[in-house]
């Protein structure tokens, strides 16, 4: 049965993707990309908002592996930009 903090966290999480797909939407650039950037952003925030200050629980330790996966994806994603990005300046430029 989760926790209080882990249904705030959670809550957290999903209101602000929620958000992110809204704001998105309503400005014209919903994207994967965008989404995906803006969505790990806000979830560094929430986990770091809820953290306790003295205390780790066991289920938080979890957490550790989401976010070093979402800097590994996150990574890829701005290696695969930069290179569409060079990409078409190398085009444009010949």
């Amino acid at each position: 049965m989760p926790t209080r903090r882990q249904r705030r966290l959670i809550r957290l999480l999903v209101g602000w993707s929620l958000a992110v797909v809204v704001g998105l939407a309503a400005v014209g650039a919903l994207t994967g990309t965008h989404w995906f950037v803006l969505t790990l952003l806000g979830a560094l925030v929430a986990i770091q908002r809820t953290t306790a200050l003295y205390a780790s629980p066991p289920w938080r330790r979890g957490i550790r592996v989401l976010v070093l996966a979402g800097f590994s994806v996150f990574i890829v994603v701005v290696a695969v930009e930069v290179w569409r990005t060079a990409t078409e300046l190398f085009v444009r430029g010949l």
